[in-house]
């Protein structure tokens, strides 16, 4: 006869009460950020008057996890580029223990010993920072829409002529595009156009770890997986030449003969 395994895994979603380090204050495993947000009173104040309220910048369901940035007031001087920052997948802001990851807390812990100042350093969430849906997260138009008015409000809001990006794993492509601009095609719909190019407006681009040729985890996946997509994800394509479905392999045969492809 034949045997059939079946493995069913449990999986707990969280709740807002969760980042709320003030109910939940000596949880299991790591330990909470030492930088806390959101994003400053003045900053919010501002997106709202200038037409980024819907987008929802300050993250509150995050508690003081989800957002990071701003002035405290108008006569703060911005002596530096400011920085914007794009996390990964299943990530956020700031580090919070378990599997919900570490952020950008320490790059801001480190920028701020240095002088830097929360009007100079800026990042706000872009998922839900639940890993058992991570392969649910692609570059759809509207999370790309929203990240790219994301960085045009703090272009607008500190008056700079420039900022610099650092990106972590799918922040990396994510900034990319937005930077770049241009058509976005998605499996459902018709797709957006994200518009003229804001290289000229990008000092320093810092890209950790992204996975911009694909993912050899998505092979064999364009058709299952939202993030393994072959229109905006990270499909890596299944085959080259004779190597198929091999993207992990080492000293494959030619037209990929090279070493860790």
């Amino acid at each position: 006869g034949v045997v059939i395994t079946i493995f069913l895994f449990s999986v707990s979603s969280h709740n807002s009460s969760y980042f709320d380090s003030s109910t939940n204050p000596n949880p299991k495993f790591g330990s909470w950020s030492q930088i806390k947000g959101p994003i400053t009173t003045h900053f919010e104040e501002w997106l709202k008057r200038s037409g980024y309220g819907a987008d929802d910048f300050a993250q509150r369901f995050f508690h003081e996890f989800g957002s990071f940035g701003g002035k405290t007031n108008n006569s703060q001087q911005i002596k530096r580029t400011p920085i914007i920052f794009f996390h990964g997948n299943e990530d956020g802001v700031l580090a919070v223990p378990r599997n919900y990851t570490s952020g950008s807390s320490s790059q801001i812990e480190y920028f701020m010993s240095v002088g830097y100042t929360p009007a100079e350093l800026y990042v706000t969430t872009w998922g839900d920072r639940d890993s058992s849906k991570s392969m649910t997260n692609d570059h759809s138009c509207a999370m790309m829409q929203r990240l790219r008015r994301f960085l045009l409000a703090v272009l607008e809001y500190t008056q700079s002529r420039r900022a610099n990006i650092i990106s972590h794993s799918m922040g990396v492509t994510i900034a990319r595009k937005i930077v770049k601009g241009g058509r976005i095609y998605e499996d459902e719909g018709e797709g957006c156009d994200l518009g003229e190019p804001l290289t000229d407006q990008i000092g320093v681009f810092i890209g950790l770890t992204g996975a911009n040729l694909g993912m050899c985890a998505c092979q064999g996946l364009s058709k299952v997986d939202k993030t393994c997509s072959k229109k905006n994800g990270f499909w890596p394509g299944d085959e080259c030449g004779q190597n198929i479905f091999k993207c992990f392999s080492s000293h494959l045969k030619m037209p990929c003969k090279q070493e860790n492809y």
